[in-house]
């Protein structure tokens, strides 16, 4: 199997893993489809006008996470122990800034302009624990959302919500404490990485990493706070069917069934600009 990773000055590296996908996972993966990629969309990511044409800011093209909402989404208090989880991966990709740093990264991170934390970050009056701001107040809330490219262990399930049709996936169980999930085989499941889509056009439509759709090319960066490695971000859910994953506590939450695609064994792990 390969790992492939897409970074923000547009190499992709790919390296071989020798070891073999544990049987546990086997059949089971899943990847959360770009909105490009999706026809239910259109193919029209929300980075582009209903004509196709990229949004622009200040004459140029902007990117946005591509997020999307398990189908039973709330925003879910995030107590000390998994804030404290949270933080310890991102200095798990981050070793090579400061704490300082870190906690600086940390605090844009949860902020409640980010997708995770919106409008429930430290700077709308919650505790934040990393950097003891708040502490006496409710603590953050992050929401079951994540962004599109990431793998996910399907439950076998299937659910209709509002008449539409979704598959269950497991998240990390955060009514009990976090997990040493740093190294487990399933890991990428479990820990996304925040992604964000931008258009292009002209000359730059030509660089490698950029993915022609039906709609236009588009560019898939990771957020830019591990200078272009993965930026983590948990998929957790407290709600829903409480079971364990090969030693990992979890909850099923549920993903709209257009927005994922089967994933080949042989391709986890992998941050994927297209299939």
């Amino acid at each position: 199997m390969t790992q492939i990773g897409v970074f923000s000055d547009g190499t992709i590296q790919v390296a071989a893993t020798p070891a073999l996908l544990p049987v546990e996972m086997r059949g089971k993966l899943g990847v959360l489809l770009h909105d490009f990629q999706s026809e239910e969309r259109n193919w029209l990511p929300r980075v582009c006008n209903e004509d196709g044409t990229p949004k622009l800011v200040g004459g140029k093209p902007y990117g946005l996470p591509q997020t999307e909402k398990c189908g039973d989404a709330v925003f879910e208090k995030m107590y000390e122990p998994w804030q404290w989880f949270w933080f310890d991966l991102l200095q798990h990709y981050t070793p090579h800034l400061s704490l300082a740093e870190q906690k600086k990264k940390w605090s844009d991170l949860t902020s409640g302009m980010k997708f995770k934390t919106n409008k429930h970050g430290w700077d709308d009056g919650y505790a934040d624990y990393i950097n003891e701001v708040n502490a006496a107040k409710t603590p953050m809330s992050w929401e079951n959302v994540t962004t599109c490219a990431n793998p996910v262990l399907r439950t076998g399930n299937k659910k209709n919500i509002g008449g539409r049709g979704f598959t269950g996936v497991w998240c990390l169980d955060t009514t009990v404490n976090p997990p040493e999930i740093i190294g487990h085989d399933a890991m990428d499941c479990f820990v996304h990485a925040a992604t964000v889509c931008r258009p292009e056009h002209g000359a730059q439509a030509n660089f490698p990493r950029h993915t022609k759709a039906p709609n236009g090319t588009f560019v898939v960066n990771h957020f830019p706070h591990a200078n272009g490695g993965k930026v983590p971000v948990p998929f957790q859910s407290a709600r829903g069917i409480q079971s364990t994953f090969m030693g990992i506590p979890v909850r099923e939450n549920w993903i709209a069934d257009w927005r994922i695609a089967p994933l080949d064994d042989d391709e986890y792990p992998v941050v994927q600009t297209v299939r």
